[in-house]
């Protein structure tokens, strides 16, 4: 028997898209900037620089420039992001800035895709943590940590589809690519070579050798191809990523502690409409107390839950994933002290974590703690939607 249009749930989960996407477009027609940083506009020059033929060279160290100013081999970020900028430049004739916010929709459109090959028709569970403030920020700006978390959870995928009893014969191939991915959109993506290589020593440990030796072909091949692109770095710039990122002593250990547990705490806050510094307002304190509230109900029911989150063999790649980057990012951080821990340098490990705790959910021994809380999460997760809306545009359009 068919199901009825309201119980579609594929219908639910590419509603969930549109509205975000819908509500993308509206903050970045709305906000001054169309969500771009300095970093947004280096990544934009470059692949006008590569449309242009000028390869992937871009202005270095040098903010605000223009078309006077002298340009180098992009050294500082991997080529990944500007080279898919580029691609609906050539294919759709778009300037950089569209071409940037539709890489996030194919990004966020493919995540999607993949939150349905992983959780079926309880893939809209998973699908609602976008609408919290720090998906929606990295989705509405345009830096690569958009087609980073798909690359990200698309490794995850890979991997959960390695645990499987058969052996897919291209697994080097397919892991391989995805490795290399990461690293050309972010040299943070070295993080996740640890990941699979803890991979291959599971499957050692298990006597899947034949596995095993697939994580460790892919793991040889995209090393060689990392250490051959840091020594074009190296024969470009005289540095191995563009400059000197060694400093761990550049901060106190007992500032960059705080610097970490604020950045978790907001990181973990899904309702809030800008960067908790320590300093409370009304808004903020009481979006506050509503996710505490949330928290203590999910709690109260759990009796009801028959099958812990980490036996869920998605859930566990997912949150081991989180882990090895959380650990790494901190390590990496601590050594050079770069971005603030914010929603853009942890998004990394949040996503994969708040997808494996929405999809528990789903599960079907979970079927009566489903029906107990899912409307809350539901009415939160729109809540959080609405604080992501542009409101004063919205509130002036209505009163006009």
């Amino acid at each position: 028997m068919q199901l009825p249009w309201y119980q579609n749930s594929t219908l639910w989960l590419w509603a969930i898209y549109a509205l975000i996407v819908g509500t993308i477009v509206l903050r970045v027609n709305v906000e001054a900037t169309n969500y771009t940083t300095p970093d947004s506009e280096y990544y934009m020059r470059a692949a006008d620089n590569v449309v242009e033929g000028k390869g992937f060279v871009v202005a270095y160290m040098v903010y605000p420039f223009d078309d006077a100013t002298p340009e180098k081999d992009l050294i500082i970020w991997p080529i990944g992001y500007p080279a898919l900028i580029s691609l609906p430049m050539y294919v759709l004739d778009l300037d950089a800035l569209g071409s940037s916010k539709l890489i996030n929709f194919l990004s966020l459109g493919l995540i999607f895709l993949l939150l349905q090959r992983m959780f079926g028709s309880y893939a809209w569970l998973p699908a609602l943590y976008f609408f919290s403030y720090g998906r929606m920020e990295v989705f509405s700006y345009s830096w690569s940590e958009a087609p980073f978390l798909f690359a990200e959870l698309l490794l995850c995928w890979i991997t959960i589809k390695s645990l499987s009893d058969a052996l897919d014969k291209t697994l080097w191939l397919k892991l391989t690519l995805g490795l290399i991915s990461l690293f050309l959109l972010r040299y943070a993506g070295l993080i996740f070579f640890f990941f699979s290589a803890g991979m291959m020593v599971y499957f050692a440990y298990r006597k899947e050798y034949k596995k095993s030796t697939h994580y460790f072909m892919a793991l040889t091949i995209a090393s060689v191809f990392v250490l051959a692109y840091f020594y074009r770095n190296y024969l470009l710039s005289g540095y191995y990523a563009g400059m000197d990122r060694v400093q761990p002593d550049a901060e106190r250990i007992g500032y960059f502690i705080w610097l970490l547990i604020r950045g978790l705490f907001n990181e973990l806050m899904l309702a809030r409409n800008y960067f908790f510094k320590g300093n409370l307002d009304l808004l903020f304190t009481g979006l506050f107390v509503i996710q505490v509230g949330l928290i203590f109900w999910l709690v109260k029911w759990r009796k009801l839950i028959n099958r812990p989150t980490l036996l869920s063999r998605s859930s566990t790649i997912l949150l081991a994933c989180s882990a090895t980057y959380l650990i790494g990012i901190v390590i990496l951080r601590k050594i050079q002290p770069f971005d603030p821990f914010d929603f853009r340098i942890l998004a990394p490990f949040s996503t994969p974590l708040f997808i494996a705790l929405f999809s528990s959910l789903g599960l079907p021994e979970n079927r009566a703690y489903y029906h107990k809380t899912v409307p809350w999460i539901v009415a939160f997760m729109g809540l959080c939607w609405v604080m992501n809306l542009p409101k004063q545009y919205l509130l002036e359009l209505v009163l006009k």
